[in-house]
């Protein structure tokens, strides 16, 4: 970034991997202001992903996981979300079928040997959810299909369907390092197809709503209701009822 600033390098203004919704997303909220628009130079998803259950029908998900339990600090620096993987446990759940996974493993590639990953923002989360997902009995067919680790190991990496837990919520709406931008940006940037976000929105509506964050969460509100096809805002409670 410093030698770019420094020699004024030429800028890429389009990108191959995301499709369209998710590429605007991180269009508007990472680069418009620096070099204009980015634009998508690929099409749409294939046809079986408009035929997924709901949510996973949409290519950006924002699932607001506000809970009265919040976040945990199991030790300085350590925190996890279990609301946030309760959610997790429910959309994964709702891929499990015949066709769903067949269409997922014939994405398989040497190159690409994982349909799924999952981000977390924090270790102990990554911890708490590979636990969860060992010890529960139905994900035995989806466990192979799944990567998960931290944003901070996933630069480069990209899958068809990225799911973000942000795992940050608290009454003082203090995020620590999900305030770094470029981090931000590398976790909402790897999805190809499709990009759900487990985070919770009171944390970035007010305090924080000048972050990297609150523009992501701005972004994807306001486009629910002015492109319903692409973007939605659901919360932990309709989706532990059922979406």
């Amino acid at each position: 970034e410093k030698a770019f600033k420094v020699t004024g390098g030429v800028t890429l203004d389009t990108q191959y991997r995301m499709v369209e919704p998710i590429g605007n997303l991180v269009s508007e909220c990472f680069y418009s202001d620096d070099i204009g628009k980015l634009h998508t130079g690929r099409g749409g998803s294939p046809d079986w992903f408009n035929l997924l259950p709901a949510p996973w029908d949409k290519p950006v998900t924002w699932v607001d996981s506000t809970s009265d339990s919040g976040e945990t600090e199991l030790s300085k620096g350590r925190y996890v979300n279990r609301t946030e993987v309760e959610n997790l446990m429910f959309l994964l759940r709702k891929l499990i079928s015949d066709s769903t996974l067949k269409n997922l493993r014939s994405t398989v590639t040497k190159e690409q040997p994982y349909p799924i990953g999952i981000i977390t923002m924090y270790r102990a989360q990554k911890d708490e959810i590979e636990m969860e997902i060992s010890r529960t009995e139905w994900m035995g067919p989806l466990r192979s299909l799944i990567k998960i680790d931290t944003v901070d190991s996933y630069q480069g990496q990209e899958n068809k369907i990225i799911i973000l837990s942000l795992v940050r919520d608290n009454e003082g709406s203090i995020q620590g390092f999900l305030g770094d931008e470029p981090r931000i940006n590398v976790a909402i940037s790897r999805a190809q197809e499709r990009l759900v976000i487990l985070g919770a929105s009171r944390m970035w509506e007010s305090n924080n709503n000048d972050s990297a964050l609150g523009s992501v969460q701005k972004f994807i509100t306001s486009n629910a209701n002015e492109q319903p096809e692409n973007y939605q805002v659901i919360s932990n409670l309709t989706i532990q009822g059922g979406v």
